[in-house]
């Protein structure tokens, strides 16, 4: 990478906004956006309601963790792969023609950790329910 292209790259980055990669992305990785959002807003609930009651450690934000962080993850992979695909069908070397579907890429997984860390700092310090596994 040429100096040229670093600081051509450092500049997109920075004048990418997230609603421009989410405007910019393709429809499955919109979908998955939508979900890890989905998963966020309901992991911020029950984050809040576990906190204020409580409560024993909260399956919920588990599960929203967890669909967060694999939907983070396979947005990621989905782009990063078309991006890559493309790239070779085309023949481009230079990194700066597709910084734009990394940087999306990147976005997504990110957005997908933010959730993951939301539901793990939700359940933390809860103590453990194990009565539903008890023999009655």
């Amino acid at each position: 990478m040429h100096h040229d292209d670093a600081s051509e790259a450092i500049a997109t980055f920075l004048m990418f906004s997230p609603l421009e990669a989410f405007s910019s992305a393709s429809l499955l990785v919109k979908l998955l956006l939508i979900i890890i959002m989905g998963a966020g807003l309901i992991a911020i609930v029950a984050a809040v309601m576990r906190k204020v009651s409580g409560g024993p450690r909260s399956a919920l934000l588990g599960i929203m963790g967890q669909v967060g962080l694999y939907a983070g993850i396979a947005g990621a992979g989905y782009q990063g792969t078309a991006t890559y695909l493309t790239a070779q069908a085309m023949h481009v070397t230079r990194f700066v023609v597709f910084e734009p579907e990394v940087i999306e890429a990147v976005y997504v997984l990110l957005l997908g950790v933010v959730v993951w860390l939301i539901a793990r700092l939700g359940n933390a310090g809860a103590k453990r329910n194990y009565s539903a596994f008890r023999k009655v």
